[in-house]
């Protein structure tokens, strides 16, 4: 599916340190080995990855995705409209220039155009706002995950290379 494709797309292009892990609910993720939990006990709290992060982040990835696809559709009716709406203006602006008439109809038609050219504007914008809004979401939230993740990696590497105390090695 197209989603399917996007989001496959997505996961290739990002950094390797950045590579978005979907985890399915209810599940948690060793973040020292990218797999499942470590069999035979319990995981530490920094040896996993916040799932609450991890699931917003699934849930926030595949809404994009869909607001995408209903974005571009947007935007293209949008410039479709613009272009008639600007053809209607042309049209105007050369019939008044060559008859020279009565200016009161072609400000009411001119005046119309433009409102409605700036609602569709103003609607195409908000929804704009409101992706760039979920992208940012979506950055921060990866940016956490990452972070988590590192995290969970230093300790693991701390914990394998610890020292035992003197007393204990004889």
């Amino acid at each position: 599916s197209p989603t399917l494709q996007k989001l496959d797309h997505i996961t290739r292009m990002r950094p390797p340190s950045l590579t978005f892990i979907p985890v399915l609910m209810g599940t948690q993720l060793n973040v020292a080995t990218n797999g499942p939990p470590r069999k035979g006990g319990a995981q530490s709290g920094s040896a996993v990855i916040s799932l609450d992060a991890q699931r917003k982040h699934t849930m926030l990835v595949h809404e994009i995705l869909a607001d995408e696809e209903d974005l571009l559709d947007k935007h293209q009716d949008h410039v479709d409209s613009m272009v008639m709406l600007l053809r209607q203006e042309i049209a105007d602006l050369r019939e008044m220039e060559n008859v020279k008439g009565n200016m009161i109809p072609y400000l009411k038609a001119t005046s119309d155009i433009f409102t409605r050219q700036m609602m569709q504007i103003h609607s195409l914008k908000e929804k704009f706002d409101r992706m760039h809004s979920k992208l940012l979401q979506e950055q921060r939230l990866l940016a956490e995950i990452s972070t988590n993740k590192l995290n969970a990696e230093k300790s693991t590497a701390r914990s394998e290379f610890s020292v035992s105390p003197a007393h204990e090695r004889k």
